[in-house]
This record gives C-alpha cells, structure tokens and sequence, in this order.
C-alpha cells in the first residue's frame, strides 16, 4: 500500500529534480554541465531557491515550485512573487496551474546524462544511483526499487529501460507520459474542444464532459490539427510586435511629454500665483494709502472742528467769569459798558453749530466682495487644457481606482526595475519602458497617499461657487487655431483665453515732438544694429536718425526730396545682418526701397513699379528683403539689387498685416493686427501654423524672432504687452508694461534682452524683457 500511494501521490515530476554531482562524478559530468550552462534555462526556484519539486506556470508565465504556490496561496489567488500579477485559483494548484513540461523534460534528461537523482519509489528523498525508468509510470528507479518494481503484480506489464538504454533511445524528454491532476492513475488520451474545456482530459474527465455534451476526439487525432492552430496563433501575435512595439514608443513619448508640459503648466501656475500675489500687493498699498488718505483727512477735519470748539467754549467760561466777578460790584450803567465786549466774545458760541452731531458723523469701513473675488479669480486665473482623445479606454483617467491600487503599482514598479536590472544584465525593453513609465507615476501615487480616499467630485471640490460661474461663458473668448479659424479655447493649441503677465518697467525714453535734432514728428519705425544702435524712422521729418545705446543722437541723413540720397515718408526700417546696411521702405506717394550704408550713405533704390503699399520689412540672414504689403495682402522677396524673387498674395489669410519675421528655415512670421495673432508662411506662400490667438496677443503691433529661437510678439492692448512663444507656438511667458502708452507705431528687439517702443507720443522707449526667462544674446535681432 505504500508504494503504491507513493506512486498514486507523487507522480515522476517529483522524482526529477537534478541532483548536485559529487566529487568523482565532477569529471565525468563536466561535458554534460557546460552543455546545460548553454541551454541557459535555470533548475532552480527564484523562491526557495531550491531545485524545482513539480514546476508551475503562473498567467505571467514565471515559474515557481507547486510548494512554493502553495505558500503564498492567498484565497484562490496567487500574487506572483517576481512581477505581482495576480493569478486566480478557482479549483486548486494542480488543476489550474500547468506544469512546465520543458522544464521537466529539460531536467528529465539531465538526470538520465548524470544517472543521479530521486528514485519514485523510495519514501526518503536521498539523492540514489538511477538504474532504470519505467516508461509507464514515468518515474527513475534504484537498484533496489527496480527489483520491487518488477515482482509487485500493479506494475505487470509496464515498460522498463535501463539509464544506457535510455540515453541511446529517445524515450526520455518529449515522449514522457502525460498524467491527468485529476485523476493522477490515468493518461491524458482525449481532448475536449468545449470552450470551457479546451484542453487535454483523461478518460475519466471525459465521461463528465460526454454528460456535458462536449466534443471530443482522441489526441492522436486532433493533436496535428491542435498545434497548427496554436502555431498560427503564436504568429499573429508575434505579426503584432510591430504594432505593440510603435504602441509602447507612442507612449513613453506621450509620458515624457506630458511630464514636460505637467512641468510648463505648473510653472504657469506659479507665474499666475507670483502675477496675482504681485497684484494684490500692489492693490493692498493703494488700498493701504487711500486709507491713510482718507483718515488724515477726517482727523484734520475732527481736529480743526475740536479747535474751534475749544476756542468758543474757553471764551464762554472767560465771559462767565468775568460777568461773575463784576455782576455784584457795578452799578447797571456800568455793567452796561462792557455790553459790547460781551457781545462779541459771546456771538462765536451762540452761532456755533456743530460739525460732529454724534460719534457716528464720521466712519471708515473697508468694504469687500468675496463672492465676486472668487468669481474674478475663477474667471482670470487660467484653466487646465487637455487632450485624451488618443486614450481608447478613458477608464485609465479614473483616478480613485488608480489610487485604490496603488500599493500594487508602487511595487509593480519596484519589481519591474529589479527584473530590468537582473543578474543577466539583459532586460526586456517592454518591461523596461513600462518600469520607467511607473517610476514617473511614482510622484504622484506618492503625493495622493495610499490611504484609498476616494477623491472629491468636481462639485465637493467648488464647493459653494456653482451658481457664482454659472455664466462663465462670457468670459470664454475665441482663438485662432492652426487652420485659421476661430475657435473656443477647449479646441485650441493656444495657452488659454487668459495670459498670466509679470510686470516690467521701461529703463529709459527719449525724444519729443519737433523737427530738431532728436526730435520726431512721427516716428513709425524702429530698428536696433549690430553695435546696439537705435534707428528711427522719422517719416514725417523724411530722415532717418541713429542713437546710440544711451539714447545719445549719432547722426541722422536724409532730407525731403525724391533724388538720390533724400527720403520722403520713411515708414519702414531694418538692418542686414550679412552687410550691416540700413533698409528703408517708404509710403506713398513714392512706395519704394532705399539701401543706405552704415554711415548713412545712398547705395541704391528700387521697387516703385512693384511695391503699393509697404507695411512691414525685414532682411533675412542671406541679405534677401522681404515685405508685407496692406490693403493688397501680398508679401514680396527681392534680392539686394531689386530682383524679385517671390511674390505671393494672402488676401485670404490676413486682414492688416503690420509687421514681419523670418527665421533660417524660410518660414515667414506675419502680425496681423485684427486676427490678433501671427500667421506663418513658408517662402513659397503657403500657410504653416498660427501662433497666439483673442485675448493671448491682441491687436499685436510687431513680431520678431531672438537668437534663442523663441517668437517675440508685442501688442498694445490695455498695456503695452510681450508675449513669447517657441515658434511651434508654444506659450513660454507673457509680460506687461505698468504705464499705459498711447498708440504704439513698431518695436524692435535689443542685444541684451530689450525691446524697443515707438510710440505716437513722439517718444522712443525701451524695455528690458530677456530677465523673464532667456539668456539674451549680445548679437543684434532685427524686430520690424
């Protein structure tokens, strides 16, 4: 009864695990080690670290001991000891987890090469001198176990091969016995293709599935058949790594590019908090001063009436006094005499009337609206824009149930960094990037806690503000987006409906109205060169005048006329990076070209027969101009001779075109005044990208690009406004000047971060806007 319980209960996988070679087998086996080294498969559990007793396979595919399992069985589930994934357990280990038949096998022909390892039959695991197997019960037998095996009546019949036979036949490995978990007594013979089935059953699992009505054939049957579906299974699955491969690289790029604009929102965030910390302190001291204002006025107020209270009751008691001495000492004739006198001192307290009627005459209260605060700040503040439309699935935005779980992430992310950084020093890339992609997860998961919350609705979170913005809609401008149109700020790449501003404050000015040295008539336009000089069109003086750094007058050329040599209605001016020359465009009545050198002097003149109406102008950094023209919507390219070499018409992109850029990828920037935002052309014509959009750049009055690369526009709407953009149109930062200014002509950029303001008020001012945020550069950046 033993042996055969031994046999029932513990079927050959027990007797296979590898034994350890003992030192005189060490020569002998040294062949046989090397070539399991190179099969690189392990015969040892990563749990207990032990040679495998009956290998099982999770869902994951790792695989552990069935001992092993059963320790960390855990109400049928088991969470897999390397990865975490969850395995369940219906029935038991035995039925529902497979063995790892390769394993086996692998380990199987192990012992047969070493002839050592466990004897089936023998009830002490010592490690014995393999002679035999039985190919019937698939288990090795000793030398004393073999005799046993061979007069006990249950075994009559079996097959039985010695160790040399096995190793010069091919029955070992592969062509082992299969016996049912079930019914351990049984072979594997038939197979159910029931969906709930779908597997290998013995005859005994088969009467129950006949009474289930399932079909069933015998393996020798369908076993060809079988295999060559799960081929074709395995190839397309392995036919949609591609896809999988592209699906993961797609989303660890979205990951590092979310994180990278989580970190830009969240520096805006900061910025708007600095920008109405800044405003409410400011908003505090004037409120602070008017307070102080209209205290002081009602103490000297209080204090003036508390004088000539004084005054008037002091006279009244000297008069009382007086009357109360002399009264009983005079006669009526003499007392008569001092009537006069009486009178007068007298007549301040009789036509007194009080200015302070009671305590409350006078009051000072501060007087607030919470309610409206709140709804400003709501309205003003920003908003967060989001786009998951690539999400197939937007149960992955539930964030309760992330947090519900996400102690099982955190160690997810800190088993799949162990696998990554295993002894082999080879790691799956799938695994790793899903590592990397949990690692950054980490922060937040870490930062909601894991107490399992479940987090407040967006109602909860508001709390009692719903019908404060009830109709916030008012406040929800539209955007120009890439293609042009306008839309709602939920649909746009612009950086929302409110721009976030730090304060800045011009550093100097110059000029006033006149027709003398440095001063202007109407200075439309403004230009810095490579030594940090300022130029100024002075249109109505038909001259161009250049100021030093300072605002100091250098020198000025140019005289109303239409020879060589003299301008009339310069509106325009830049400066070639190439040769340093001056460029001038004027307005009608000539609408022409004038190429000055450096020093002011006549090179050539062109254009009149092309160009109409002249409005913005810049020279790129091959020394070509480039023009925007108004009215006529057309953007011209000439050469420094006059050739024109592009022209193309943009009447349906632009409505006032004022100003112009062009970077070293032949992409024009144009500002257009009433689309309040820039339009980006290519040399050809063609329309690339907007950039800005209502209420982020509106009615801009100039753009021009820094060496950093960034997109500077400049509008003067409500303040004098600089906005700044990556020329992808990404938002970086916005700035805003503390005076008003009045109607702004064009701005250029500086060499250390300045920008430069001709204003209708015959001033030039200059601003420094390179501290917000960039290096700026000491090279020269034409703004026009």
């Amino acid at each position: 009864m033993l042996i055969r319980q031994r046999f029932a209960g513990h079927p050959a996988e027990n007797c296979l695990t590898m034994a350890s070679p003992t030192p005189s087998d060490t020569n002998a086996s040294s062949a046989s080690t090397s070539d399991i080294e190179s099969e690189t498969m392990s015969t040892k559990c990563s749990f207990c670290f032990k040679p495998y007793r009956l290998p099982r396979i999770l869902n994951c595919f790792h695989v552990f001991c069935q001992s092993c399992l059963e320790r960390v069985l855990d109400s049928s589930r088991i969470s897999c000891p390397v990865c975490k994934t969850k395995t369940k357990i219906p029935n038991n280990i035995e039925q529902d987890l497979p063995l790892d038949y390769a394993l086996l096998n692998f380990m199987e022909k192990d012992a047969v090469e070493r002839g050592v390892g466990f004897c089936g039959l023998c009830v002490s695991h010592e490690k014995k001198e393999l002679v035999s197997r039985c190919l019937d019960c698939s288990g090795f037998l000793c030398v004393d176990c073999q005799l046993l095996h061979d007069r006990l009546l249950q075994f009559t019949g079996h097959k039985v091969l010695g160790i040399n036979e096995l190793k010069d036949s091919e029955q070992i490995g592969g062509s082992r016995a299969v016996r049912c978990e079930v019914h351990k007594q049984c072979l594997v013979e038939y197979f159910c293709t029931a969906e709930q089935c779908n597997r290998p059953r013995c005859r005994e699992c088969i009467k129950l599935c006949i009474i289930q009505n399932h079909i069933q054939y015998h393996l020798n049957d369908v076993s060809v058949t079988k295999l060559q579906q799960l081929g074709t299974r395995i190839q397309d699955a392995l036919s949609q790594r591609p896809m999988l491969i592209a699906s993961n690289d797609n989303i660890q790029n979205s990951v590092s590019k979310l994180k990278a604009q989580y970190e830009v929102a969240k520096n805006g965030i900061v910025n708007t908090h600095r920008t109405f910390t800044e405003l409410l302190n400011e908003r505090k001291n004037d409120m602070l001063r008017e307070l102080d204002d209209t205290y002081n006025c009602q103490m000297i107020m209080l204090s003036s009436a508390l004088i000539d209270l004084q005054e008037v009751l002091a006279t009244t008691h000297a008069v009382e006094d007086f009357t109360k001495r002399v009264f009983q000492k005079v006669s009526h004739v003499q007392m008569l005499m001092f009537k006069q006198l009486i009178d007068t001192q007298l007549a301040p307290a009789i036509r007194y009337v009080p200015t302070v009627n009671s305590p409350d005459a006078v009051r000072i209260d501060f007087v607030s609206n919470p309610a409206a605060i709140q709804a400003a700040i709501q309205n003003s503040f920003g908003f967060i824009e989001h786009s998951s439309s690539a999400l197939a699935n937007k149960d992955h935005c539930n964030l309760s149930s992330l947090l519900n779980n996400n102690h099982h992430a955190l160690e997810l992310t800190r088993q799949l960094a162990n696998l990554q950084m295993s002894s082999s020093g080879k790691s799956n890339p799938l695994q790793t990037s899903m590592a990397q992609q949990l690692q950054l997860l980490m922060p937040s998961l870490m930062h909601h806690g894991v107490d399992n919350a479940q987090p407040q609705s967006s109602t909860q979170r508001m709390g009692s503000t719903e019908d404060i913005f009830s109709k916030v809609d008012m406040f929800q401008p539209t955007l120009v987006d890439s293609s042009g149109t306008r839309t709602s700020p939920g649909t746009s790449s612009s950086p929302g409906n409110v721009v976030a501003r730090s304060k800045m404050s011009f550093f100097y000015k110059f000029g006033e109205y006149g027709t003398g040295h440095g001063q202007f008539s109407e200075p439309s336009g403004v230009a810095v060169n490579a030594n940090g000089d300022i130029l100024v069109a002075d249109t109505n003086n038909h001259r161009i005048q250049v100021f030093d750094y300072n605002g100091t007058l250098k020198f000025e050329f140019g005289e109303n006329g239409k020879e060589k040599g003299q301008l009339l209605y310069p509106n325009r001016v830049a400066v070639c990076p190439v040769t340093g020359q001056i460029v001038i465009t004027e307005r009608s009545p000539t609408h022409q070209i004038q190429i000055f050198t450096s020093k002011g002097e006549f090179v050539n003149k062109f254009g009149s027969n092309v160009l109409q109406h002249p409005r913005g102008l810049t020279v790129d950094w091959q020394g070509r101009i480039l023009v925007v023209e108004c009215k006529v919507m057309r953007v011209l390219i000439f050469n420094a001779v006059g050739d024109v070499l592009e022209r193309f018409n943009c009447k349906e992109n632009l409505e006032f075109p004022n100003s112009i850029a062009t970077n070293n990828r032949e992409e024009i920037f144009i500002s257009d005044n009433r689309l309040h935002c820039v339009v980006v052309f290519t040399y050809k014509g063609d329309i690339v990208r907007h950039i800005g959009g209502a209420n982020i750049t509106n009615y801009p009055i100039g753009v021009g690009i820094n060496r950093m690369g960034d997109v500077v526009i400049s509008d003067n709407h409500n303040n004098f406004n600089v906005t700044v953009f990556s020329q992808n149109g990404d938002f970086k930062y916005g700035l805003e000047s503390k005076v008003k200014h009045a109607q702004c002509f064009d701005v250029a950029l500086g060499l250390d971060g300045e920008i430069v303001l001709a204003s209708k008020d015959f001033r030039i001012y200059c601003y420094r806007y390179g501290d917000a945020g960039i290096q700026p550069s000491r090279l020269p950046m034409v703004y026009n």
